[in-house]
């Protein structure tokens, strides 16, 4: 297990968590989960695990064109805030649908 992983069945734990990580398989991490509504938040979960955030990423085949709108025009902070929902759909999906 990595930190992330580590950080993810924490945040998950219990029967609130796993009806998190449903709802979340059923309709995306964007409508606001605990922990993952604010860009402060995104962006410091970002920063913590940056190394394993990128590695699952790469794991995934998701490059910087993948996680922005316009590929001319974005910020770090668009970065950030999607690869932190996609790393944390893409867990909610390997336990809800294993």
């Amino acid at each position: 297990m990595t930190a992330l992983t580590d950080a993810l069945a924490l945040r998950f734990e219990g029967s609130e968590g796993k009806e998190d990580m449903t709802n979340i398989c059923l309709h995306g991490i964007s409508g606001g989960f605990n922990g993952f509504i604010y860009s402060s938040e995104l962006a410091d979960f970002f920063d913590k695990y940056e190394s394993d955030i990128e590695d699952e990423l790469e794991e995934l085949c998701i490059s910087i064109e993948h996680l922005v709108d316009d590929p001319e025009r974005y910020t770090f902070q668009e970065i950030k805030e999607k690869a932190v929902w996609i790393v944390v759909e893409s867990y909610c999906h390997s336990q809800v649908d294993s």
